[in-house]
C-alpha cells in the first residue's frame, strides 16, 4: 500500500477573516509540519492550489 499527505487549496485569505476560524494557527502550522515531516523521509507528498 502506498501512502500520501495530500493538502487541497488552504489559502491564507481563508485565514485572515475576522473572527479568524477556531484554531486557524494550530491548523497552519499542522499542515506545515505535517508536510516538512513528509519531505523529511521522502513521502508522497501533494499540495495542490
Amino acid at each position: 500500500m502506498t501512502s500520501a499527505l495530500i493538502v487541497i487549496d488552504v489559502q491564507r485569505a481563508l485565514f485572515e477573516t475576522n473572527p479568524a476560524p477556531a484554531d486557524a494557527e494550530a491548523v497552519l502550522a499542522r499542515i506545515n509540519a505535517l508536510a516538512g515531516r513528509a519531505a523529511d523521509i521522502a513521502f508522497a507528498a501533494v499540495v495542490a492550489r
